[in-house]
């Protein structure tokens, strides 16, 4: 979990107990976030998860969450990804070329199996962009600012990924990221509407904090929230 709230030069802070701090290559800025700060990248700086911790980030079933701002298309940009090709994507949070439509999905049996929205999200404006993948549904889930727009059933698991858990950029250093990115949520189950409107409302440590508790699985659905003020 990732709210880019107390980063230095050179690394990004994992907020959660599992302390999966990512190191910045490049140059980036911060600047004032949804939430607090967010980090600002530029198309020649990104982030990567230490190669240790790759197993960690290999999701069966998820929820992915970020907000992305201040974003100007002109192809394809990756906000974050954990894939190393289009066949074993496990999955992905891009922006359409020319749409700016945000694509989600994975490659079930080796097949890429986009799941797009209707919304353009680069149009300089914070947006809210989250998928879900729930094994019972066999269905990704997408939504734009805690609206489903999208739903597409999967016909297979997510595979198993070595590659790279990356922010800012896609496999190999392609389409890089331009603009912001606040509040990032890798999670290892699927969040109700509730709970995505939760979290697009209220921001990541708050609304962690008070649905966790009321849900007695603090540790089990969001990961303990570590005090970082």
């Amino acid at each position: 979990m990732y709210l880019f709230d107390n980063d230095t030069k050179n690394a990004v802070v994992d907020s959660s107990a599992n302390e999966y701090n990512a190191e910045i290559i490049g140059k980036p800025k911060w600047t004032e976030g949804k939430y607090g700060q967010a980090i600002q990248l530029d198309g020649a700086t990104w982030v990567d998860v230490d190669q240790k911790n790759q197993a960690a980030f290999s999701l069966p079933l998820f929820t992915i969450a970020a907000w992305v701002g201040n974003m100007k298309v002109a192809g394809h940009q990756y906000v974050l990804h954990k894939s190393t090709a289009g066949a074993d994507r496990n999955y992905i949070v891009n922006v359409q070329s020319g749409t700016g439509f945000f694509v989600g999905g994975f490659s079930p049996g080796g097949t890429w199996s986009p799941v797009v929205s209707t919304t353009n999200v680069a149009d300089g404006k914070w947006h809210y962009l989250t998928q879900t993948y729930d094994k019972k549904s066999d269905k990704v889930l997408v939504y734009v600012d805690g609206v489903l727009e999208k739903e597409r059933k999967m016909g297979g698991n997510p595979p198993a990924n070595e590659g790279v858990f990356r922010i800012g950029r896609g496999p190999g250093g392609s389409f890089p990221f331009t603009g912001c990115i606040d509040e990032i949520l890798i999670a290892r189950t699927p969040f109700s509407a509730d709970q995505i409107q939760k979290l697009m409302k209220d921001g990541l440590e708050k609304s962690a904090l008070a649905v966790g508790s009321s849900t007695n699985q603090l540790t089990v659905i969001w990961g303990r929230i570590k005090s970082v003020r």
